[in-house]
């Protein structure tokens, strides 16, 4: 056998339904420019409109970072200790610094927002300080009340859209709310240098 044949046979694809459905995969990623006035608690915003043939389950490594995920379509399933395993998770999530890693699943189509906060912020923002959040995935829902956000935003048709509502959203809760413990964000600052 020549070795160009068999350098041919070495790159064959390991898993041919793998490769179909990659090639029917469509990923829209859309990142929002945070401005000057949230970037003290608003570390990145980031929109996603993920599509695949089939299902995805993917395990998300624990980050140290505090996400607040808003799902503007179909809701993701979560398997963590606090969730029954596949539960959906209603109008999105905020996760806290994460121990362990995180399964995550849907039916072939996620979009959704995820903004990375400041740890010291998520008082502010959600009503309870980031060390609850610790290993733990929590439903917008159950923290906002409602899916109002959620729906408000995925209402909306572009990405510009969502992301001038969201900023004018996170804006309002900050200025709502208490100044954080500048313990906190002395030490955040401290781990960000």
């Amino acid at each position: 056998m020549s070795a160009a044949k068999s350098l041919e046979r070495s790159i064959e694809p390991a898993n041919p339904q793998l490769e179909a459905t990659l090639r029917e995969t469509t990923v829209d990623v859309a990142h929002g420019l945070v401005s000057s006035t949230l970037r003290h608690a608003v570390h990145s915003i980031v929109g996603y409109d993920e599509r695949i043939a089939r299902g995805l389950c993917r395990v998300e490594l624990p980050r140290p970072k505090f996400v607040m995920i808003v799902e503007l379509g179909p809701a993701l399933r979560i398997a963590k200790a606090d969730t029954q395993a596949g539960q959906p998770v209603s109008g999105g999530f905020a996760a806290g610094l994460q121990l362990t890693p995180t399964p995550t699943e849907h039916d072939g189509w996620q979009r959704c927002i995820q903004i990375d906060v400041a740890p010291s912020q998520a008082n502010a923002l959600l009503g309870h300080p980031a060390s609850e959040f610790t290993d733990r995935v929590v439903s917008m829902s159950d923290l906002l009340g409602s899916d109002e956000l959620a729906e408000r935003l995925a209402e909306l048709s572009s990405w510009s859209e969502r992301f001038a509502e969201l900023e004018r959203w996170l804006r309002d809760r900050l200025a709502a709310a208490a100044d954080p413990d500048p313990r906190v964000e002395w030490a955040e600052r401290r781990l960000r240098e």
